[in-house]
């Protein structure tokens, strides 16, 4: 029945007026696909009116059509731009589309427009905590129940955004906690890596000519040694001296019997 009325009424195309009416009563009884071609007819007549692009931006909303209906919230600002309703309602509809940092620039100026009421705060609030800024939150919260004190509704949404608050800072402090804890077992770990490496000695690079016992390099350090000791003690230097002169002088003897013996043979 209201269908049909609506739809005899579009056929008078000529006054957006009734046109506009019309569309108000489907909006009303959720009529938005007809509410929308009645509201765009009555645009396309009347394109500087400011409510029609308003109520179109219901129409679409309730469509489904969200970015139709941001658009015609636009234009219904652009037509008025100190009329806080339009930006009221366009900031409303991008927090029900968690677009929280447009809804912000756009429930500012609502503020701005009405700094009696406290909807558009209740409103901004709630916008800040979407984006996690909650002591702005709660600030605007807090104006919204100086204005209307009697309001429960601004209470219990300050109640949980505190909550929420302090929930993220715990939140938070656990996570930078965490983070601190697997920083220093991560130091330990390179700590202890480090101590390993140098406490682990090399291993002895075996050379092929020194033979599979490895004994050139033990001879090698003995005379090493002996040499240290020898530069060391002067003593120990002059005993060898010696030692060394008279098995030079045995040795010598030794051979001058034995070439002595070895011609008195040939002789004989």
């Amino acid at each position: 029945m209201l269908f049909a009325m609506s739809a005899a009424v579009f056929a008078q195309v000529d006054n957006p007026e009734e046109l506009f009416e019309a569309a108000k009563n489907d909006l009303q009884e959720e009529n938005y696909e007809n509410a929308v071609r009645l509201l765009e007819r009555c645009v396309e007549l009347d394109e500087e009116s400011a409510d029609a692009h308003h109520e179109l931006a219901h129409a679409y909303s309730g469509s489904l059509e969200y970015e139709r209906a941001l658009e015609a919230f636009t234009r219904a600002i652009t037509l008025e731009p100190e009329n806080e309703r339009h930006h009221s309602c366009k900031g409303k509809l991008l927090l029900g589309l968690e677009q929280y940092d447009q809804a912000v620039e756009v429930l500012k100026k609502t503020v701005e427009l009405a700094p009696e009421k406290a909807g558009p705060c209740h409103d901004l609030a709630h916008a800040y905590e979407g984006m996690e800024k909650y002591e702005d939150a709660l600030e605007w919260f807090e104006k919204a129940i100086k204005l209307d004190s009697d309001s429960e509704r601004h209470r219990k949404c300050h109640a949980k955004c505190k909550y929420a608050f302090k929930m993220w800072k715990e939140k938070k402090n656990a996570s930078a906690g965490s983070g601190k804890k697997a920083d220093k077992k991560e130091k330990a770990k390179e700590k202890e890596k480090n101590s390993a490496q140098k406490e682990k000695k090399p291993p002895v690079e075996k050379n092929e000519s020194e033979g599979p016992s490895g004994l050139i390099p033990e001879i090698k350090d003995r005379l090493g040694k002996a040499d240290r000791q020898l530069e060391q003690s002067p003593l120990l230097r002059l005993v060898i001296i010696i030692g060394a002169f008279l098995v030079i002088a045995g040795l010598t003897v030794f051979l001058v019997k034995l070439i002595q013996q070895s011609k008195n043979e040939t002789v004989e």
